[in-house]
């Protein structure tokens, strides 16, 4: 069975995950900043072209295909890198 033809707003890239069409923006990083309680506005300063339709329409789509590859996180990728110095954003680096 062939997989489904994503939606309009939906490219799937050379790894197999689905970003926002003309972008590299995975859908799971934009739907899972939200669920974890991230305001919109702030999702929307990191990525400029985001609206509220597009943001809904990403959490839409990946609850519908769970089965979506995504990146793998730094933590993943990197299991034996630890901080070494933490960035305040409002004083630099501690």
């Amino acid at each position: 069975m062939a997989p489904p033809v994503p939606p309009f707003f939906v490219d799937i890239d050379d790894d197999g995950v689905p970003v926002f069409k003309g972008t590299r923006v995975p859908l799971d990083v934009v739907a899972a900043s939200l669920a974890a309680g991230i305001s919109f506005e702030r999702v929307r300063a990191s990525y400029p072209f985001l609206t509220a339709e597009l943001a809904m329409a990403a959490v839409v789509y990946m609850h519908e295909n769970p089965e979506s590859p995504r990146r793998p996180g730094i933590a993943e990728t990197h299991p034996d890198w630890t901080i070494s110095r933490k960035y305040d954003l409002r004083g630099g680096l501690k």
